[in-house]
């Protein structure tokens, strides 16, 4: 009877997942709803507590009440069964579904309401307490998001890729982002786009709640690996880079921030994006214009990022020093240099790359950059 009341369970599920992905959010709901009241008549209808079977029936029970929104119930079900013995993994497991549940409740807003042209941030992880958090993993989180917000703004306008220096005034004084009190019970906080006067307001954009719209949107499709519908979303090759650069500053790295969640409140509807998907997982070499007819050396060097020079208009590189004090000159493809690679200034960085040969000297064409342990300790990871 368990047996057969799970595999139903299973069926309405996996239907609903299929309604998820076409956006059809009524019948994922309503299937999700019956795939639980399956899941739970299998949970009573056990005659022996047996372990795998009592913590696996829970673990799915308690995953489709998050998918119905019923956290506390979630947490009931997850907690139950670490009550009991369950295998270490599935433990584990356990664990994760219950501050999952806590955090989707907060992503709930609280009774906390938002505008059309407003953005939730929130974090869970072990650097996130009751009401407080790490303040490097806080702010260059929430820099990160005001960064991608900006630059969603300027691409949306039509604005060629600004590669050096602050945005112009007018977007400055008018579209940069405001954000909120952090509230303690999540540790969540709300970043507003300024409403911009008509004199100052970027053409090309109608309503700033398309551009947290499309922010959500790439968030959501970055924690599903869709690389391919962000890439029609941002053509441009120097955004699109750099989406991908503040997108790693700004993802969990699984253990002190395990998930960053996004809320967003459109023609009367709440969209909660929890990003879970680590930083060292999202790469984006794939996108940095490589010539196909000669070959290449890829390299990795380790030093200090010591120069990142913004006297020439036309320069776009960097030089690391590593511990033997030989100096790599590194070229910075269009779209990394202000929000990815300059803050790093000063840091011991990991820089990943093709060679060449560039008037008799090697230059790294940089592909990646990532902040070391050692920087971590003192200061964000970007």
């Amino acid at each position: 009877m368990t047996h057969e009341l799970h595999r139903k369970a299973m069926e309405f599920a996996e239907r609903a997942v299929v309604c998820r992905m076409r956006g059809n959010q009524e019948d994922f709901s309503r299937f999700s709803e019956e795939a639980l009241s399956y899941e739970l008549k299998a949970i009573e209808a056990l005659t022996d507590v047996v372990e795998p079977t009592y913590s696996v029936l829970h673990r799915s029970a308690a995953v489709l009440a998050l998918d119905c929104g019923l956290y506390r119930q979630a947490e009931q079900l997850a907690a139950a069964a670490l009550a009991r013995d369950p295998p270490s993994m599935i433990a584990e497991q356990l664990r994760e579904l219950i501050q999952r549940a806590n955090f989707d409740r907060h992503l709930a807003l609280n009774g906390v309401s938002l505008g059309q042209d407003e953005l939730q941030l929130s974090l869970s992880g072990d650097a996130v307490g009751l009401g407080i958090a790490s303040l490097e993993e806080y702010v260059r989180r929430v820099e990160g998001t005001s960064q991608l917000i900006q630059r969603f703004l300027e691409r949306k306008s039509g604005r060629a890729f600004r590669e050096r220096g602050q945005p112009p005034n007018s977007s400055v004084e008018e579209y940069h982002p405001f954000v909120s009190t952090s509230r303690a019970a999540s540790f969540a906080v709300t970043l507003r786009i300024g409403k911009p006067t008509e004199q100052y307001a970027f053409q090309g954009i109608s309503d700033t709640a398309e551009v947290i719209d499309e922010v959500v949107e790439c968030i959501h499709l970055l924690n599903q690996s869709d690389d391919n519908s962000i890439q029609e979303m941002i053509p441009d090759s120097a955004y699109l880079r750099n989406f991908y650069g503040i997108a790693r500053k700004i993802a969990p790295d699984g253990k002190r921030i395990q998930q960053v969640g996004f809320t967003s409140f459109r023609l009367g509807r709440e969209r909660s994006v929890g990003l879970t998907r680590r930083a060292s997982d999202i790469g984006f070499s794939e996108y940095l214009e490589e010539s196909s007819n000669r070959s290449v050396e890829s390299v990795e060097v380790e030093g200090r990022l010591c120069y990142a020079d913004a006297r020439k208009i036309n320069s776009n590189m960097v030089r690391v020093v590593d511990d033997n004090r030989k100096a790599h000159d590194v070229r910075i493809p269009e779209g990394m240099m202000n929000d990815i690679v300059r803050p790093l200034w000063d840091c011991i960085v990991i820089v990943k790359g093709t060679k060449r040969i560039e008037n008799g000297k090697d230059v790294i064409h940089m592909s990646e950059i990532t902040r070391t342990i050692d920087s971590q300790a003192n200061t964000a990871n970007a």
